[in-house]
C-alpha cells in the first residue's frame, strides 16, 4: 500500500450494494462534496465465494415474497430499475415472472396469496396437469400434489 491520502467530507466504509446507493444518494444530496467509498471491487471474472451469485447477470429478484416487507422493499426497488437503467446505459433487468409452489391452500400459497393481494399482483393457479404441459422439465416431489397435511408434527408415532 502506498502513502496516498484523499481528502473527503463523506467515506463510505463497504462497495457492496448497500454502500454503494449510500454512496451514490450522498453524491446527488451534495454534489459539492467528495464522497470516498472504501471496499474491495467485484472480480472481473465470474468468481465462487462471497462474490460467487453477486458478480454476474443470474441475480434473482421478486416483487412476490411470503414476507410483506420483503415484497414492499423490492416492489420499491424494481420501481426503480428502468431509470436507473436509463440513467447508466446498463440493462440489467429482465422480467420472466416468478413460480411459487406448495400444497394447495397450504400455509406457503396462502402467504404468498396474501402478499400478492397487498401488492396488487395477478397470481394464476395451476393444477399438477396445467404445471408438467407448461415446465415438463420440472420435477417436483409428487407430495405436493397430494391431500397430506403440510404439518408432520401431528403424526402419531
Amino acid at each position: 500500500m502506498g502513502d496516498a491520502t484523499t481528502d473527503a467530507e463523506l467515506v463510505v466504509v463497504g462497495a457492496g450494494l448497500v454502500g454503494a446507493a449510500a454512496a451514490k444518494y450522498a453524491a446527488l444530496r451534495q454534489p459539492e462534496a467528495r464522497v470516498l467509498v472504501v471496499g474491495p471491487s467485484e472480480p472481473s471474472e465470474r468468481a465462487t465465494g462471497v462474490y460467487g451469485c453477486h458478480a454476474d447477470e443470474g441475480r434473482i429478484c421478486r416483487k412476490l415474497d411470503v414476507d410483506p416487507v420483503w415484497a414492499e422493499l423490492a416492489a420499491r426497488a424494481m420501481g426503480r430499475y428502468a431509470e436507473i437503467e436509463a440513467a447508466s446505459g446498463v440493462r440489467f433487468h429482465a422480467a420472466a415472472g416468478c413460480v411459487a409452489v406448495g400444497r394447495k391452500d397450504g400455509p406457503f400459497l396462502r402467504a404468498v396469496a396474501a402478499t400478492a393481494h397487498s401488492q396488487g399482483l395477478q397470481l394464476e393457479e395451476l393444477d399438477e396437469p396445467a404445471m408438467r404441459a407448461h415446465w415438463p422439465d420440472l420435477r417436483l416431489d409428487a407430495t405436493l400434489f397430494g391431500d397430506e397435511d403440510d404439518d408432520d408434527d401431528d403424526d402419531d408415532d
